[in-house]
């Protein structure tokens, strides 16, 4: 495993057979490459995407993430609504000493079923949103690979 760093905010372990996804790459997954960061194992078909975004001051500091899981939730369910999108549902958790908030889904991706889950967070002045996506038939594997990610984040 390698730690890496993330937008000299904090750094997660990432295991073995991850690698960078380059910023082109990154933009051309919808949006700005400098607001995010991402690793992709080709191998088992993995992938662990981070975006930020800063929101006023105000706003940041009377912010729900519960609320901003279930409008984040909405927004993305009306992006993929073509390509099958099915909410599974949301929940509560950790990355590292830092609380989540966040919901699970599935959509297709040509032949594809993936699966994925997006995590919430606030980190400083930012806001954080890590998504995992993997195959849906490897889900509960996939699922453990993730949460020791997130569980090994450590604020800088």
């Amino acid at each position: 495993m390698a730690r890496q760093t993330v937008n000299g905010a904090f750094t997660l372990e990432i295991p073995e057979g991850f690698q960078a996804i380059s910023r082109s790459e990154l933009e051309q997954a919808g949006g700005g490459g400098e607001d995010r960061w991402g690793v992709r194992d080709p191998q088992q078909h993995r992938v662990i995407l981070i975006a930020w975004k800063k929101y006023p001051a105000l706003l940041s500091i009377l912010a729900d993430l519960k609320t901003m899981a279930k409008r984040n939730e909405q927004i993305l369910s009306r992006k993929y609504a073509g390509a099958g999108y099915q909410a599974r549902g949301f929940f509560s958790g950790d990355a590292g000493e830092i609380r989540t908030e966040g919901y699970r889904f599935t959509y297709q991706q040509g032949d594809v079923r993936n699966a994925a889950e997006n995590s919430l967070l606030k980190c400083g002045k930012l806001f954080y949103s890590i998504t995992c996506i993997g195959r849906e038939e490897n889900t509960e594997k996939d699922r453990e690979v993730f949460r020791k990610v997130l569980e090994s984040l450590e604020t800088l």
